[in-house]
């Protein structure tokens, strides 16, 4: 997994959207996901303020972290901030990573069904740049999507970035990517 981690954290260096970044939206990765410690790293090193999500109801409620150590076992066993660090306005974020279970080449995402981070999206500026995180396998030529779901401008596996807004703009079957993984078959929407 650390490998992953440093790979996902190379590739991302190459998104001028995560380099430029000052106040981005993170999360902590849970068992399956691409993994996000490589990202906190970076962050720390940059002294970048971190945002990190800790669930609240139907709602993600956003915290200042200056490091993994500040997140415990939260809600579905997803590592969180603890209540009692700041609360942070995440609309100001100029740049949110996102996860998800399968991705296009488009940028459709799809999530865990709760649509938690497609309520957020839906609430924040849309020049904010939205970059998944992703495993190679996990993108795909298309997935189901409903009209709620929200879009990714980037999504970074360990081996490419595949940029999206261009796709979803031109309505192109193509993405633009970095690197040459494979992408498998399309998932269906449960």
């Amino acid at each position: 997994m650390l490998t992953a981690s440093a790979d996902i954290r190379r590739v991302i260096a190459g998104v001028e959207a995560w380099r430029s970044a000052r106040r981005p939206c993170l999360y902590a990765a849970i068992a399956g996901e691409a993994p996000t410690a490589g990202l906190f790293m970076d962050c720390v090193e940059r002294n970048v303020s971190m945002l990190l999500p800790r669930i609240s109801g139907d709602d993600l409620v956003w915290h200042c972290v200056a490091d993994a150590a500040n997140l415990a076992h939260g809600t579905r066993g997803i590592p969180e901030p603890d209540a009692a660090l700041p609360v942070a306005d995440a609309r100001e974020a100029d740049c949110v990573v996102v996860p998800g279970v399968a991705f296009d080449i488009s940028g459709g995402r799809v999530g865990r069904g709760r649509g938690f981070y497609d309520r957020f999206l839906a609430a924040i500026p849309p020049a904010v740049p939205r970059i998944a995180l992703a495993w190679d396998w996990q993108v795909h030529p298309a997935v189901p999507l409903e009209a709620h779901d929200a879009r990714m401008d980037f999504i970074v596996t360990p081996t490419r970035v595949i940029e999206c807004r261009r796709n979803a703009v031109a309505g192109g079957a193509s993405g633009a990517t970095t690197g040459d993984a494979a992408a498998g078959g399309a998932p269906t929407k449960s």
